[in-house]
């Protein structure tokens, strides 16, 4: 039976695996309407990303899909891939590695339905510097916050993060906390350059959680200028693949 876990709850537990992770790129993809993209995955992508995890080349291979989003936004699902060694996210042995009978022109036509079901909006590539867990069970929410920090604070907001991480995780409502750095590009102009990772057992968790305004202490919220809070994004749990 396949071991199934979150990915960013493995990130943050990582149980069972002998190495720890180190990396993870983010796949942002836009389903075709009409298109039955969630049967290509079910049936086919999630078998070759199993072969990669268990030929140890990939920790993970997790889906989510983008809570209250529609055929209007930007993107509808994430894929999250996860490494220890950043040049195994390039080690893919090819759909045809799971589907050895199938033909050229079956092959060929795989490719077109493809193609023609989704369209991949971007790709972000992070190193992972720390994470924090309540819990061995599975958190079901996920919530992506896009930080930007100038590049001369980047270590100061790391520390930042640690000791915010150490006061405050365990009296939060959130099962799995976790921080990586965005490495794929780098500079001011950009969006974003840290993404902290908030995870919880249920929607209800997560809402109430942003509920109540609080009024931050002075030397906490003096630390929160070096950052700032870009937007959030929340997921619920599709699919996640671990070593069977």
């Amino acid at each position: 039976m396949k071991k199934i876990i979150t990915l960013l709850a493995f990130l943050i537990c990582y149980t069972g695996f002998s190495q720890d992770p180190n990396f993870l790129q983010i796949t942002y993809i836009k389903p075709t309407p009409g298109e039955n993209y969630a049967q290509i995955i079910n049936e086919n992508w999630s078998k070759l990303h199993q072969k990669r995890i268990d030929d140890g080349i990939i920790s993970g291979w997790d889906v989510w899909w983008a809570m209250n989003s529609t055929s209007e936004s930007d993107h509808q699902i994430v894929i999250v891939s996860l490494v220890e060694n950043i040049e195994d996210f390039n080690n893919n042995p090819g759909i045809r590695s799971v589907f050895p009978d199938w033909s050229d022109e079956e092959f060929e036509e795989f490719n077109e339905k493809n193609q023609a079901a989704r369209t991949i909006i971007k790709t972000d590539l992070l190193a992972i510097k720390n994470r924090a867990a309540k819990q061995d069970s599975i958190p079901n929410v996920l919530v992506m916050n896009y930080m930007k920090v100038k590049p001369v604070n980047a270590l100061a907001y790391e520390k930042m993060e640690d000791n915010y991480k150490n006061s405050n995780f365990e009296n939060s409502n959130r099962a799995s906390w976790g921080m990586a750095k965005r490495i794929d590009k780098y500079g001011t102009g950009l969006g974003w350059n840290y993404m902290t990772f908030d995870l919880y057992n249920n929607g209800a968790e997560l809402m109430n959680s942003r509920v109540n305004t609080y009024e931050y202490p002075a030397e906490l919220a003096k630390d929160f200028e070096i950052r700032d809070m870009v937007y959030s994004q929340p997921y619920v749990k599709w699919m996640a693949l671990r070593k069977e």
